[in-house]
C-alpha cells in the first residue's frame, strides 16, 4: 500500500432502532463516526455526533437515509467513506475494502444481497409482505412499470446496503445519490429497489464487494434491528388490516 488514504466510517441510528455492535479498529488513518439522536448511545470507539440532515426530515428513517445517501456532503473531507448500518460490525480490515475500490476503479460497492435477488424478485418480495397496505403495493408495482418503461433492466441484480463504500472525488456520485433519493420518495422506501436504477441511468462505475471485489461475505456480522412494543403492535394491526382486506377482496372478486 503505497499511500495510505484517510478513511471515514460512520453509521446513523435514530430513535433507538438497532442493537449497536461495537467496531474496532487498530488501522491507522480510519475516524469512526456514529450519528445518533439518542443521547443514551455512548458506543466505544466510535466519535458520537448530532445528525446534521435538513430540518425538515422528521422521521427516523428519512434522517437515517439522508446520511446513508449523502456522506460527500458531510465528511468532504475524505475522499472515501464506508457507511455501516448500526446493527452491522465488519471484522476485515476497512483499508483492504477502500484498496480494492481503487484497483477496480469503482466509485461505489457494496455487498451482493444474500439471497441473489433481482430488482424485480426483491420489489415481489416487498409486495408479499403482510405489514404493506395497498397503497405502498401500489407504489411499488408503479416503480417496477416506470423502471421497465424507461428501458431498465429489472433483471439486475441488487445490492444488499447495509455497508457501503465511496469515492467521494468520482464527479457522477452526488448525482447519482440524488437520483436515488429522489426514487425514495418518489416510490418505495426499499432503498435495494432503486440504487440500482440509479447507476443505471449516470452508469456509476459500480461493484459488488463480495463477488467482484472478492472480499468473503462472511467478515460482514448482523444482529436483527430492534422492534419496540409499539411497533409491534402497529405491525400486527397492519398485518390484521391487510389480511382482512385480501380476504374482501377475495370475497367479491368470487361473487
Amino acid at each position: 500500500m503505497s499511500h495510505i488514504e484517510k478513511i471515514a466510517v460512520y453509521t446513523c441510528v435514530t430513535n433507538n432502532y438497532d442493537h449497536i455492535i461495537p467496531q474496532h479498529s487498530e488501522e491507522d488513518n480510519v475516524d469512526f463516526f456514529f450519528f445518533t439522536n439518542d443521547n443514551n448511545i455512548k458506543p466505544s470507539s466510535w466519535k458520537v455526533m448530532k445528525p446534521i440532515s435538513p430540518p425538515r426530515l422528521t422521521n427516523g428513517h428519512d434522517i437515517n437515509r439522508f446520511h446513508k445517501f449523502f456522506p460527500h456532503q458531510f465528511l468532504h473531507s475524505y475522499r472515501y467513506s464506508i457507511y455501516m448500518d448500526g446493527n452491522v460490525g465488519y471484522s476485515g480490515k476497512f483499508h483492504d475494502l477502500v484498496e480494492k475500490l481503487k484497483d477496480h476503479n469503482l466509485a461505489l460497492a457494496a455487498f451482493s444481497h444474500p439471497c441473489d435477488r433481482s430488482v424485480e424478485t426483491e420489489a415481489n418480495a416487498c409486495m408479499d409482505q403482510n405489514r404493506l397496505d395497498s397503497h405502498d403495493r401500489e407504489k411499488i408495482g408503479n416503480q417496477l412499470i416506470y423502471y421497465k418503461s424507461d428501458g431498465f433492466n429489472l433483471a439486475t441484480p441488487i445490492s444488499e446496503n447495509n455497508l457501503i463504500i465511496r469515492d467521494h472525488h468520482h464527479p457522477t456520485l452526488p448525482f447519482t445519490m440524488s437520483i436515488w433519493w429522489s426514487q425514495l420518495f418518489e416510490f418505495s422506501k426499499r432503498d435495494q429497489i432503486s440504487l440500482q436504477y440509479a447507476i443505471w441511468k449516470t452508469q456509476l462505475p459500480f461493484g459488488f464487494i463480495d463477488l467482484d471485489l472478492n472480499i468473503n461475505h462472511s467478515l460482514l456480522a448482523k444482529e436483527e434491528h430492534k422492534v419496540t412494543l409499539k411497533q409491534k403492535t402497529i405491525k400486527g394491526f397492519k398485518r390484521a388490516i391487510n389480511s382482512i382486506t385480501r380476504r374482501t377482496n377475495n370475497l367479491l372478486r368470487i361473487n
